[in-house]
């Protein structure tokens, strides 16, 4: 297959499906006569067609299970997300404090305390019910279910590529993950009241299967997951799709 024939076609697989694991995006694009060893090279030639538009494909490892997804940004931080003609002015001033809050409270928000969300401006139940399914639809928040909290709100993978840059400039959420360094939206945090210090839930698990004692960068302790070494807030559900 021709290089603009290819490019055009990654470009519409994206377009159709904005978020996609590695996997699925390297299987589809081995269907169109591309290989592994060109996909990295295709994705900076799109890039560099569509940026002036706005629009990038970021590959981002989701801090729900560590894998690598391949997704389609339109936006630059929760300040300027565009969320398309679906959303209202109230749905889209809702979306952003949801944002918000999910990013302030360790990457998850219970579906019912997102209903009682103060919104800036007057916005109905069933507003606020649509915006979120709307979000879920575009792969910038995923819902999970807990066999006894309820239902919760959290960044999906999309999301979380979409706000790393907002999430640099927040002195409350960017925190940086002490083995991999990169921002973690999701994690373990340290056990010590006083201390910021947090590791991704998967990078925790591999420091732990290694055997391995490991030292908080930020407070020297030896790192000890706040609340134990399951997964807090929503993670013992199941991501519903």
């Amino acid at each position: 297959m021709q290089g603009g024939t290819l490019r055009r076609r990654t470009l519409q697989m994206f377009m159709a499906k904005p978020g996609m694991s590695e996997e699925e995006v390297l299987h589809n694009f081995r269907s169109m006569g591309g290989n592994r060893d060109e996909l990295e090279s295709m994705k900076d030639q799109i890039n560099s067609a569509i940026n002036p538009m706005k629009i990038e494909i970021r590959k981002v490892r989701w801090d729900i299970d560590g894998k690598t997804y391949w997704v389609l940004v339109t936006s630059r931080g929760v300040g300027d997300l565009d969320y398309g003609s679906s959303l209202d002015e109230a749905q889209v001033v809702f979306a952003k404090e949801l944002m918000l809050q999910i990013l302030r409270n360790n990457g998850s928000v219970m579906k019912t305390d997102a209903m009682r969300i103060k919104s800036r401006k007057t916005i109905r139940k069933g507003q606020k019910i649509e915006a979120i399914e709307s979000l879920c639809a575009q792969q910038l928040l995923v819902e999970t279910n807990e066999a006894k909290r309820g239902t919760s709100l959290c960044l999906g993978a999309r999301g979380q590529a979409e706000l790393t840059d907002f999430i640099g400039q927040q002195d409350d959420c960017a925190v940086k993950c002490s083995i991999c360094h990169t921002f973690c939206v999701r994690g373990h945090r340290c056990s010590n009241e006083d201390c910021d210090g947090k590791l991704h839930y998967h990078c925790y698990e591999r420091l732990n299967r290694s055997g391995r004692t490991f030292a908080c960068k930020t407070c020297g302790e030896p790192f000890v997951p706040r609340g134990g070494a399951h997964r807090t807030n929503d993670d013992d559900g199941e991501y519903m799709e």
